[in-house]
């Protein structure tokens, strides 16, 4: 007998597979209960006791009916049916089956089922160990009938068995079911469990379905190829939790329906139902569910009075844990306070007590308020802040809430968001709401209300335009002296006062050109006279009618005309003695207010000094260019002397005369000394005072 148990075991699982599949694919339609409608049955495996000190006894039982159809999975071909295997590989493959036939199937079949221990018999194992018999095995199984293969008709047996396990020293324990794609494995198996014990965890669960005292097993629905481990454990009362909406942690709203939602965990398969009772000054609710609704709005609940809330869990094996909650009923709104903070740019902050909901700020200020909710009930408060400033915000925060944000000028006035044309009106200042809503658990709460007044301390914005001759010039653009500078004053605005309403005062240079006079009478361009080279500084001055002033100077830069401009004459010095024959240095000094340069020489009739250049002016005035010529006249009167130019690159060449400004005195002759010179013009002095001075004429 023992070796067609071998022979059974060492059946591949692909072939035992299958067996399985085959007739899965025959089959069009599964029944309801995942059970193969040509296999039908059941297997029972009955836990007595577990204990760690002693054996694990069970009981093992199996009832099984297959379709003709299903083969033994002890013989080969099983996907051909079990007639086809007992005519072929039992009697003599005549195409009909013999009474003797089908009598040999039926002792082969139960010493197939003669197993030594329950893994091979398709049962289980306890902590890794498989279960033995523990006594002869109860056997009986269904006759074949005689006849051709084509009959069709159902087989099958039942077994009964005493079995025993033993225990090791885990605190969790162990029950494996085998996967090895027998036919034993296609009947649900039902595990029941001695007092106290239940299923803890398997990998499987999805597969698995509570029973009373246990829960039973679908094997033939198991996803993959592999043993199934469960976990068992001595029961434990189930876990009660629950949530409740509509109030806070000990408190409920007399006019808010109440939500609450049970949870019962447990370790079993089945999933409690949560029992409720809810008691107060009203009839007692009893429920049972998950969730439970209790609408005190029409309870009539007073402020103070007190409502009980309790909910059990209890499990198959009656044991149970609750959930309890004792609430107030909370109709009293809480209370606030809030303080105000300033800061305008210094990082100092000021103290603000408003006398009233309005609270006056400069546009840029920094404001910080702190609120902070109190509940008489003990329970958090939740801090709502909503404002529109700037498109828009809200924060919020439990028990305290501080919040920092800076308030500025609005749409309402006049800024860089409206066209040009309409920045000249009067406007209404910016008005910014700030409002508080102080809420409890259960919903009471209390508003509080400001507004921010974004005051106008400030002169108005000024925007200049600098024009040459009638044409805006950009920040980038070049400034070339010769035109008129213009001033235009039209982009400026002040954010509430309409400009009209303003003065403003005009400095080009430390010049004044306008001085307090209202915005109508220079609405148009403003001169400032000819630009000239150099670096200039437009000082403008405006004033609203509340006397906030605005200060802007506007530096410009005019670079020189294009070209070699000469603003005056040259002016010539000479170093030497100017007599004749006496050398002379004659140095011919250029001032050019052009951006130009150029090429000079300083000629004497032909006589000539080196070229020199022509330095050009720069935006902070004239360049000054010297041309030297060293010459010895060699004939007294005016001195010819002229300074020939020409423009670079390629200019044509220019002369300018400047005979006249030179003359070249004789000289007195080389014999006579200057001593004896100075000495005969006191002796002739002295010769005529004693000639004529004692004369009574005189």
């Amino acid at each position: 007998m023992q070796p067609v148990v071998n022979a059974r075991r060492s059946l591949s699982f692909a072939l035992l597979a299958t067996l399985f599949f085959s007739v899965a694919l025959s089959q069009t339609v599964a029944s309801e209960e995942n059970q193969d409608p040509e296999i039908q049955g059941n297997s029972i495996l009955t836990i007595h006791s577990i204990d760690q000190s002693h054996g694990i006894p069970a009981t093992w039982e199996l009832s099984i009916s297959a379709s003709s159809r299903i083969g033994a999975d002890f013989l080969p071909d099983p996907h051909m049916g079990v007639r086809y295997q007992i005519d072929t590989h039992i009697g003599d493959a005549d195409g009909n089956i013999s009474q003797s036939e089908s009598h040999a199937f039926s002792i082969q079949l139960e010493q197939s089922r003669t197993w030594g221990d329950a893994e091979v018999a398709g049962c289980c194992s306890f902590d890794l160990q498989p279960f033995i018999l523990d006594g002869p095995i109860s056997f009986n199984s269904s006759s074949i009938p005689a006849g051709p293969l084509e009959i069709s008709h159902a087989w099958g047996w039942n077994e009964t068995a005493d079995i025993f396990g033993v225990a090791d020293g885990r605190a969790i324990r162990l029950l494996d079911l085998p996967r090895t794609g027998s036919l034993v494995e296609a009947v649900p198996m039902k595990i029941i469990l001695p007092h106290s014990w239940e299923y803890r965890f398997s990998a499987q669960s999805s597969i698995m379905t509570p029973s009373p005292s246990g829960f039973t097993v679908d094997r033939s629905s198991s996803p993959v190829a592999s043993d199934i481990r469960i976990s068992l454990d001595t029961n434990v009362p189930p876990s009660a939790s629950a949530v409740r909406q509509g109030g806070g942690s000990t408190t409920i709203s007399p006019h808010s329906d109440i939500h609450l939602a049970g949870l019962c965990e447990d370790n079993s398969l089945a999933n409690q139902m949560p029992e409720w009772v809810v008691e107060g000054p009203f009839e007692k609710i009893e429920y049972t569910g998950n969730i439970l609704e209790i609408q005190t709005s029409s309870m009539e609940l007073e402020h103070g009075e007190q409502v009980f809330f309790s909910m059990k869990c209890t499990d198959a094996h009656g044991a149970n844990s609750s959930w309890t909650q004792i609430v107030t009923v909370d109709s009293a709104p809480p209370t606030f306070s809030i303080s105000f903070q300033a800061s305008v740019g210094t990082g100092l902050w000021n103290d603000i007590q408003p006398e009233s909901n309005t609270i006056p700020l400069p546009s840029g200020t920094v404001l910080r308020s702190v609120i902070e909710a109190y509940d008489q009930e003990g329970d958090p408060v939740r801090i709502y802040l909503e404002s529109n400033r700037s498109g828009g915000f809200t924060r919020t925060g439990t028990d305290v809430l501080e919040i920092t944000e800076a308030f500025y000028h609005g749409q309402s006035t006049n800024g860089p968001h409206r066209d040009p044309d309409d920045r000249h009106s009067q406007r209404e200042p910016t008005n910014w709401f700030f409002s508080v809503d102080v809420q409890d658990s259960v919903g009471n709460n209390v508003v509080g209300n400001w507004t921010i007044v974004v005051l106008d301390d400030e002169g108005p914005v000024i925007v200049p335009e600098i024009m040459l001759s009638g044409v805006s010039v950009e920040s980038s653009t070049r400034l070339v002296a010769g035109q008129e500078i213009q001033l235009n004053i039209s982009g400026s605005y002040d954010r509430i006062d309409a400009l009209d309403t303003t003065l403003w005062t005009i400095v080009f240079d430390g010049n004044y050109v306008h001085e307090m006079t209202p915005y109508s009478d220079i609405s148009d361009l403003i001169s400032l006279g000819e630009a000239h080279p150099g670096n200039h500084v437009i000082r403008i001055v405006s004033w609203d009618p509340s006397g906030h002033e605005s200060v802007l100077e506007v530096p410009i830069e005019i670079e020189p005309a294009e070209g070699v401009i000469f603003s005056s004459s040259p002016t010539i010095e000479v170093s030497g003695d100017i007599g004749l024959n006496n050398p002379l240095v004659i140095t011919a000094s250029i001032n050019n207010e052009g951006s130009g340069s150029g090429s000079a020489r300083l000629c004497s009739g032909a006589i000539c000094s080196p070229e020199g250049i022509i330095v050009p002016a720069t935006s902070t005035g004239p360049a000054v260019s010297r041309i030297s010529l060293a010459i010895t006249p060699d004939s007294v009167g005016d001195l010819d002397l002229k300074l020939i130019w020409f423009q670079l690159p390629g200019g044509d060449e220019e002369t300018i005369d400047l005979t006249g400004n030179i003359t070249i005195r004789d000289n007195l002759p080389d014999w006579i000394p200057p001593t004896f010179v100075s000495m005969a013009i006191v002796a002739l002095s002295y010769a005529a005072i004693r000639r004529w001075g004692d004369s009574p004429d005189q």
